[in-house]
């Protein structure tokens, strides 16, 4: 799985989506900076990694916020 970070001009804020292989689209999982976006994050990030209950407790357990998305990604991969 991988993940990108996009801008565009109209937007200033970062956009972070997530795609595994095999998935013809990419999922939006948050933007960067956006007003009450954390709980989004958590919502949208625990349907997405659903596959891992382990990983999707640490989210709604806020042990991972947005910001590590990486980390959460490397994770998600072991």
């Amino acid at each position: 799985m991988g993940h990108q970070k996009q801008s565009y001009k109209g937007n200033p804020l970062p956009i972070r989506y997530c795609m595994r292989p095999g998935e013809s689209e990419a999922t939006l999982l948050f933007i960067e900076g956006g007003v009450g976006m954390e709980a989004q994050f958590r919502k949208v990030a625990a349907e997405y990694f659903g596959d891992y209950p382990e990983l999707v407790k640490k989210i709604e357990d806020k042990e991972y916020k947005r910001e590590d998305i990486v980390e959460i990604i490397e994770d998600y991969n072991e």
